[in-house]
């Protein structure tokens, strides 16, 4: 009797080991392994959470490239107004000569409204009114991370597109560029923290729950051999009862 319970739970074993083996999990069903499942699920929604954060924080890097870029621009445009500026002051100039050179500062400020105003990401706008203020989370714990750009345009507004208001804004624009660099490096920061993070609970997920196929194959092996010895003290001890059988009859 114990040999035929012990084929049935090697039976048992094996189709554990064969849809381990097939499904890559050491708890290819619950049965198999609740707890560990359970822990197994939980890593997972980690890991989901921690991946879906790195390209939220992905987005925002992108978002402060992009406003980064514009404002680039938008120092192009002051650099050259400011120059026009300082080159009105000459009192040698003409009053058409300083008509003509007010004409391509107002220009410039038409090209920095444009882009103030056409600038965003995703639909969202990232400098019109001078800023904006974007949060993205970056797990499933509350984590978060802002970008916050500043209002530099406001020096610019009501047609103060002077000699000092073009100082000032150049000042602003400086400081809001490094403010958004000091921000790019913080959420670049983030996503490796959230990378590594994901990484190392997908290594523990993979220990806890990823069929270990040496160890399997090793033990279907063994449990192919003790079904086959099994097997044969079972027919052995068949072949002696019939043997004794026989016998019996025989001396009757």
């Amino acid at each position: 009797m114990s040999s035929v319970s012990g084929i049935n739970q090697n039976a048992y074993q094996n189709s554990y080991l064969y849809k381990s083996m097939s499904s890559g999990k050491k708890q290819p069903t619950a049965a198999a392994g609740a707890a560990e499942l359970a822990q197994l699920q939980k890593q997972n929604a980690m890991i989901d959470a921690y991946e879906a954060g790195e390209d939220n924080l992905a987005m925002a890097e992108a978002a402060a490239n992009i406003a980064d870029g514009a404002m680039s621009g938008m120092s192009d445009y002051l650099q050259r107004a400011n120059e026009l500026s300082i080159r009105m002051s000459n009192g040698l100039m003409s009053s058409s000569d300083r008509d003509i050179f007010q004409n391509e500062i107002n220009q410039m400020a038409i090209g920095i409204n444009d882009i103030a105003s056409n600038t965003k990401y995703n639909e969202t706008y990232l400098l019109r009114d001078g800023g904006t203020n974007i949060s993205v989370a970056t797990d499933n714990n509350g984590g978060s991370q802002s970008l916050n750009i500043p209002n530099f345009l406001q020096t610019l507004k009501d047609n103060k597109f002077d000699a000092e208001g073009i100082e000032k804004a150049f000042r602003n624009l400086s400081s809001a560029r490094s403010k958004v660099g000091a921000q790019t490096n913080g959420i670049e920061y983030a996503m490796n923290i959230n990378r590594k993070s994901a990484e190392d609970l997908t290594a523990a997920a993979s220990r806890t729950g990823d069929t270990e196929y040496g160890s399997a194959t090793s033990r279907l092996s063994r449990n192919r051999v003790m079904d086959q010895y099994s097997q044969m003290m079972q027919r052995q001890k068949m072949q002696a009862q019939q043997t004794a059988a026989q016998g019996w009859f025989q001396n009757l």
